[in-house]
């Protein structure tokens, strides 16, 4: 027994270590789960990020998995040590002390015999039992889940993915879009609205909270598919042959966006001009780009939006969309981004579309339409 238990002890101390390293492991898959869940619009909205980030993803998915299995068959191999050293044990107690002492009974015998074989094996079966019913429904789950993406997927696999170049006018038909909600009363919807969206103009949608903005936004950039209605680039219906292609011209912080630490889809970036991006944001004092990532993103919510445009400017696509970008800048900062950085983009040839409540800057975009109620109307061309 001694010798079983220091044998014991020394495989457990093998385990435990692998237990640290699998929990290690385990964090970095949350983290990465949590970018896979907060950051679904970026990641819709660029194809070689939501590459970057699955690789990512299954590489530490797949260590995870050896490293749970390697635990797993340590702690069985210590399982089966500890109970064949006690089976022995007992063997000894029953079968060769009734040698050594004659006084030893038969019955005491044959009771410890019934007791020992019987109520193990019996104990591992009735205790199986509710594992069983959770994989089961675990199960039921994952396959359900399955059918219900399977039924959604309607779009191009990711070989089959065009690009679009260049375009003139984006067009939104008569489209209506709504939220699922338990009863009419409580669904919000927008529309019927049309729309059209000229490249390289500057688009301020405006209106009171709640009015819509945000999820016209959406509607437009294809985060959301109209339930009704047509959404067009030129003359092509955006659907599910070209709506990956449609979703690569925009890069779009919104206001529920998520700050990757990685710049993912991002390839051969230059660090000095990540870091004279910093600086320009005024974030050079609070973080830096340095071996491919942010060194922080523990940032105030205006800072992470700045971060989160300066990565918005890396990605350098035809179309930017801003939710309420300003809302959290100080006045400086704010008379920056619609006096001079939006103007620079305008001359770069970008089409921008802003949602904003800033008034006094109303008269820099090229147009401005107004929400009221999810419908759009128009206020001066």
């Amino acid at each position: 027994m001694a010798g079983g238990v220091l044998v014991y002890v020394r495989a457990d101390k093998r385990a435990k270590q692998h237990i640290e390293y699998t929990s290690q492991k385990e964090v970095e898959l949350f983290d990465h789960v949590t970018h896979l869940i907060e950051g679904f619009q970026e990641i819709r909205l660029n194809q070689q990020r939501s590459d970057e980030l699955y690789t990512d993803t299954s590489e530490i998915s797949q260590t995870l998995n050896e490293s749970k299995v390697s635990t797993a068959r340590l702690y069985n191999g210590n399982y089966i040590l500890s109970q064949s050293y006690l089976y022995a044990h007992l063997a000894a107690i029953v079968f060769v002390l009734p040698q050594l002492i004659p006084t030893y009974g038969d019955t005491i015998t044959e009771i410890t015999l019934s007791i020992v074989f019987i109520i193990g094996p019996l104990g591992v079966v009735i205790s199986s039992i509710p594992a069983y019913f959770k994989a089961n429904i675990a199960a039921e789950h994952i396959l359900d889940l399955e059918e219900r993406l399977d039924q959604m997927r309607q779009a191009a696999t990711p070989g089959e993915i065009e690009h679009i170049d260049s375009f003139k006018t984006v067009t939104l038909t008569d489209v209506e879009f709504a939220y699922e909600a338990k009863n009419q009363l409580e669904q919000f919807r927008i529309g019927p609205l049309s729309l059209e969206l000229h490249a390289g103009e500057i688009l301020f949608i405006v209106g009171g909270n709640g009015c819509g903005k945000s999820t016209l936004l959406k509607v437009l950039s294809s985060l959301y598919r109209p339930d009704k209605g047509t959404l067009k680039i030129d003359d092509r219906v955006v659907d599910g042959d070209t709506i990956h292609a449609y979703r690569e011209l925009f890069s779009a912080v919104l206001a529920d966006f998520h700050l990757f630490n990685k710049l993912y889809g991002l390839q051969h970036v230059d660090p000095e001009r990540v870091n004279a991006l910093l600086k320009r944001m005024q974030l050079d004092q609070k973080a830096a780009y340095v071996d491919g990532r942010f060194t922080s993103t523990d940032l105030s919510t205006g800072q992470r939006k700045r971060m989160a445009l300066l990565v918005s400017l890396l990605e350098d696509r035809q179309i930017y969309a801003f939710d309420e970008w300003a809302a959290e800048q100080d006045p400086e900062f704010r008379k920056y981004f619609y006096e001079e950085l939006l103007q620079e983009m305008k001359g770069e040839g970008k089409t921008i579309v802003v949602v904003s409540h800033d008034d006094r800057y109303f008269h820099l975009a090229d147009r401005v339409i107004k929400m009221e109620y999810g419908l759009v109307v128009p206020t001066r061309a």
